[in-house]
């Protein structure tokens, strides 16, 4: 897996792509939740076992070039879009925050006075670090249920 914020993992079965997709609505039937159109699906764990940290699996099926009978399957998993929204929005507010700060700190160094703005910028720091820290850790809360999920991707597509 290799993406900090939101693991993937990609890998090539010998079906097409819309065989593919056919066979991973199955899931759907077998308990896990989700939503396809055509050969995009999103795929998270059945409700009864669902928590904040629960992951969402966005799975691509693309057909591989020169082979159409087979499809590249790239997967990613991310937390409920709900919450994946509210972190990418708060990491755009802490970036404005540090750039008005720092030209605010810019600033108040170019008329003499002590660049007090610059906690500014240290504190969207320190947040930030926080809460790239509360991303690991939920992932760490998840890994079970994401390992359910690409285990249940890999076995359906094998068969």
């Amino acid at each position: 897996m290799s993406d900090l914020l939101r693991p993937t993992f990609e890998f090539i079965v010998p079906l097409a792509p819309d065989e593919a997709a056919s066979r991973l609505e199955a899931l759907y039937r077998d308990g896990f939740v989700g939503e396809s159109v055509r050969t995009h699906l999103l795929i998270t764990t059945p409700r009864a076992e669902r928590r904040f940290w629960s992951p969402w699996l966005h799975l691509d099926l693309r057909p591989v070039a020169g082979d159409a009978g087979s499809t590249d399957v790239f997967g990613r998993f991310s937390p409920a879009p709900s919450i994946w929204t509210g972190f990418m929005l708060t990491y755009i507010a802490l970036a404005t925050i540090a750039l008005f700060s720092a030209v605010w700190a810019g600033a108040q160094l170019t008329i003499g006075e002590r660049p007090t703005m610059a906690w500014g910028v240290a504190a969207a720091v320190v947040i930030g670090g926080v809460m790239a820290w509360s991303a690991r850790a939920g992932q760490r809360l998840a890994r079970g249920q994401m390992e359910q999920l690409s285990e249940a991707v890999h076995s359906t597509l094998q068969d």
